[in-house]
């Protein structure tokens, strides 16, 4: 009897403790909780168009894309944004380096080109007479071309006026109908000709520079050695 009434009592007992153990649980978890999300909610420091610094759980719209800094929680700058225009100046001045370092490399690729053609220059002639001698004989060749294709033009000028006078005086149909083919063969053959001159003269005024080009460099580079 005394052994139930004693089980009676501690049934008692737990009823009445365990609620309460129960809500000091729960108002443990709470403030866990709570202190857990104070203590991850993010702090912004921001700096507004007037220079004024503010510090805020969130950075106002208008400032987003002004640049600010997250703080952790111990107020030591744990992340920064940087502003839309910082980041486009940045964006130039990578754009700027890496054109800065294409020119580097251009110049580079010049100068090896350079030292490339002199050295086969010093390479080819032994002295300026050389040189002199190798243009002439090439300018004469173009000359000769020239004079070659000009006496074409002019034999077939003739022609063409021979065979227009011709047509002109014809009076049988078939007759004239062959002297305007002809006439049509002559005019596409002067007008090959007269473009094959002025290719030639073309390649003339380009061997001409060449030739000075070539000669006041070997000048340069000849001096230099003494």
């Amino acid at each position: 009897m005394i052994l139930a009434d004693s089980v009676l009592g501690l049934k008692a007992i737990l009823t009445i403790i365990t609620p309460n153990i129960m809500t000091s649980i729960k108002l443990i978890a709470l403030t866990l909780l709570l202190t857990s999300s104070v203590a991850q909610a993010s702090l912004y420091r921001w700096v507004d168009e007037n220079g004024k610094v503010h510090f805020s759980d969130k950075v106002p719209p208008s400032m987003a894309q002004k640049g600010h800094t997250s703080l952790n929680k111990n107020g030591v700058e744990s992340q920064r944004v940087v502003s839309a225009e910082e980041l486009k100046q940045k964006k130039q001045e990578e754009q700027k380096e890496v054109a800065l370092e294409e020119e580097k490399t251009e110049a580079k690729l010049a100068e090896e080109e350079q030292k490339r053609q002199d050295d086969q220059l010093l390479a080819t002639y032994e002295n300026r007479d050389e040189i002199i001698a190798a243009y002439q004989k090439k300018l004469s060749l173009l000359d000769q071309s020239i004079g070659i294709l000009s006496a074409r033009d002019e034999s077939l000028s003739q022609k063409l006026v021979r065979l227009s006078k011709q047509r002109k005086s014809t009076k049988e149909e078939m007759s004239r109908l062959t002297l305007s083919m002809q006439i049509e063969n002559t005019h596409e053959s002067l007008q090959e000709y007269r473009k094959a001159i002025k290719i030639n003269q073309s390649d003339r005024e380009i061997m001409l520079d060449q030739y000075r080009e070539t000669l006041t460099r070997f000048d340069k580079l000849t001096r230099a050695d003494r």
